[in-house]
């Protein structure tokens, strides 16, 4: 979904990453949207390339600015949404620069502590087409996104299987699965405005995609978060009748926040989880596509 159904409107909060991307203030900077109170997170490392020019951005906006580790990132949600308890709000929540991990717990505390009936608006720019690193660094970690989407054991006679949408990093993905090492997969492959970035998913992921077969490799355009949603649940629910399933959201993380809105919809059956190479991971100042995204949600 489009912007427009959203211009102009003013949310109660709004939710932003302060990170050391150029794309990170790219939302506020071409729309007209205003908030009630605006909220920029940022990190306790990585100040480097945009991230002083985003930092004076927001406080130029008179944004409440967080500078944190991720363990504290609960707290400060429940500071931020502490007023708000007993009534409806609206939400914006800008994902397009902020981490996997953090994605998936600032959409747990919302879905889980906003009053029924109030909104979130997940937006999501994606970055220009830039090429993929030659090597990637090392995974220091394959488990649960964060500690609300563990998921349960479940019924241990039925096999796992995961359920990825593919980045660009050559066999990260295969990888990962190797590491799993479930009994099938399902793939998702994003489809974007850029083809060089489509090209370079297949390529990149030939090996597991032949491994799965065409009948497990299905295509999703990014720009259609809401189809995404309804193609993903009904893949979700079939999977669910004869295997363990586990999200695996590579790629755009516009597939993070569908994969944690159908776990936490499916709750505690599906876990996700994610593949990070920790401080390995070289810092990118990414630039911002011309177009933003919407993914609404109602409590």
């Amino acid at each position: 979904m489009k912007t427009d159904h959203i211009s102009g409107k003013k949310f109660d909060v709004g939710l932003f990453s302060l990170s050391y991307e150029s794309r990170a203030r790219a939302f506020v900077e071409r729309s007209d949207v205003s908030f009630g109170r605006g909220c920029a997170i940022g990190y306790d490392f990585h100040h480097v390339f945009s991230y002083y020019k985003n930092k004076d951005f927001y406080e130029g906006l008179n944004f409440d600015v967080f500078e944190i580790p991720d363990e504290d990132l609960c707290g400060v949600m429940s500071d931020i949404l502490s007023g708000f308890s007993d009534k409806e709000i609206d939400v914006f929540f800008d994902i397009s620069s902020m981490s996997r991990h953090r994605i998936s717990v600032i959409l747990i505390c919302l879905l889980e502590n906003l009053k029924k009936g109030s909104t979130i608006s997940v937006a999501y720019t994606p970055a220009k087409y830039s090429p993929p690193p030659e090597r990637c660094p090392p995974v220091k970690y394959i488990g649960p996104i964060c500690e609300e989407l563990t998921g349960a054991l479940g019924d241990l006679e039925k096999p796992a299987a995961c359920i990825i949408s593919l980045g660009y990093e050559e066999n990260k993905a295969l990888g990962a699965v190797n590491s799993i090492d479930p009994a099938d997969c399902w793939l998702f492959v994003p489809v974007s405005r850029e083809e060089p970035f489509k090209e370079k998913v297949l390529a990149n992921n030939a090996s597991l995609i032949g491994m799965c077969g065409g009948g497990r490799t299905l295509f999703c355009e990014i720009d259609d978060p809401s189809s995404m949603y309804r193609d993903m649940k009904s893949l979700l629910k079939g999977v669910l009748r004869d295997f363990r399933p586990i999200f695996l959201p590579l790629g755009p993380k516009i597939f993070t926040a569908v994969a944690v809105v159908l776990a936490h919809e499916f709750s505690p059956h599906v876990p996700v989880w994610r593949v990070s190479s920790g401080d390995k991971e070289e810092p990118v100042d990414r630039e911002p596509d011309d177009y933003s995204i919407v993914f609404p949600l109602k409590k």
